[in-house]
């Protein structure tokens, strides 16, 4: 009797006679081992192993788990707007002010953060904010801007019919941009674009590119049609990458990219303001357009890095986001927004 109530005590105490340890260190240690063993059999599966292979004769990741450095930003965005007021084709032309930032960032395994800050006062009101993330196989970019620095003209006939100051013109865009290089195993975009990795030899990746944007652009011009668009396009296209690594050079490469696409879908409203003898008249059109124009969204790409003793690096690179959409005899909106950046910076 006295051995049964001793064991049923021990029970309910949660420990075994002779036992060292409590029972829950028992249950973590068979938790840690299951996980390692699920995490082991996992990366031993095929396609997880096709998904990690790397030829690192071709390129690496840094040798650091820190990066600290500093960027600077220049970028613009011009748009040309086209509309027809009584068979009369009236063209406008803008151009935003250019916007310098300077970044100041620390990475850690691939987490940024960051401060940015424009070394001059601004009186306007233009926004953008923007997330990327790329590895070897798969790139991301969203995107979100706002526009209303504007300056610029309309046109008709080649004479100059009225003046667009700030304000008048307004551009709101937002853009998800995916990417898929499918000679990742030798090939790093990254190297060029963001330095988070370092080519060591020449190579190339045809590029396949999937974008989304949604695009409300206000033109209202005196004189001239008022032009007010509101569109989503769905563009899918296939290009080329390629790094040049001269073997006479430690530590240079030079990244070029092009990457055109087809907008496969367009869903736009379109409304046109004009006067006429003394009368303000307004059109309006619903647009759905799959694969009936050839309309065109262009990404470029220019990488050019150095790096010294593989921990120290200067960068330049240079990207150019254009497309064109449009309805015969209704309107034609095309946009371009080029960006520069100057990096420096070092890995500890």
């Amino acid at each position: 009797m006295k051995r049964t109530l001793a064991l049923v005590i021990l029970l309910l105490a949660g420990l075994r006679p002779g036992a060292a340890e409590p029972a829950d260190t028992t249950f973590l240690m068979r938790a840690d081992r299951f996980v390692t063993q699920a995490l082991s059999r996992f990366q031993e599966l095929t396609p997880v192993k096709i998904f990690n292979a790397r030829d690192t004769t071709y390129s690496s990741p840094l040798p650091d788990d820190w990066t600290a450095g500093v960027r600077s930003n220049f970028s613009g965005t011009n748009l040309k707007a086209v509309a027809y007021e009584n068979g009369r084709e009236v063209t406008t032309r803008l151009a935003s002010r250019h916007i310098l930032t300077h970044t100041l960032g620390v990475t850690c395994k691939g987490i940024t953060l960051a401060y940015s800050f424009n070394p001059f006062q601004r009186d306007w009101h233009d926004i953008q904010y923007g997330l990327s993330a790329y590895s070897n196989m798969a790139g991301i970019d969203f995107t979100y801007r706002t526009i209303s620095s504007f300056r610029g003209y309309a046109e008709s006939g080649g004479e100059r019919i009225g003046d667009i100051d700030e304000d008048q013109a307004s551009h709101h865009l937002l853009g998800i941009n995916a990417l898929y290089f499918f000679n990742y195993q030798r090939f790093s975009f990254p190297a060029g674009f963001n330095q988070s990795y370092i080519q060591h030899k020449s190579a190339g990746s045809l590029i396949a590119g999937l974008s989304f944007g949604h695009d409300q652009t206000s033109v209202p011009v005196a004189g001239s049609p008022g032009i007010h668009v509101n569109s989503r396009l769905l563009a899918l296209g296939m290009g080329y990458g390629y790094t040049y690594v001269p073997e006479d050079v430690d530590g240079l490469l030079i990244m070029g990219a092009a990457l055109p696409k087809f907008i496969l879908f367009d869903s736009s409203r379109l409304k046109i303001e004009y006067d006429e003898n003394g009368r303000h008249h307004l059109a309006g059109y619903d647009i759905r357009q799959f694969l009936q124009q050839p309309e065109v969204n262009l990404n470029l790409y220019l990488g050019v890095v150095k790096w010294f003793r593989n921990k120290y690096f200067t960068a330049l690179t240079a990207s150019l986001d254009g497309y064109r959409i449009g309805q015969s005899q209704a309107y034609k909106l095309s946009q371009a927004r080029w960006e520069t950046h100057l990096a420096f910076g070092v890995t500890f």
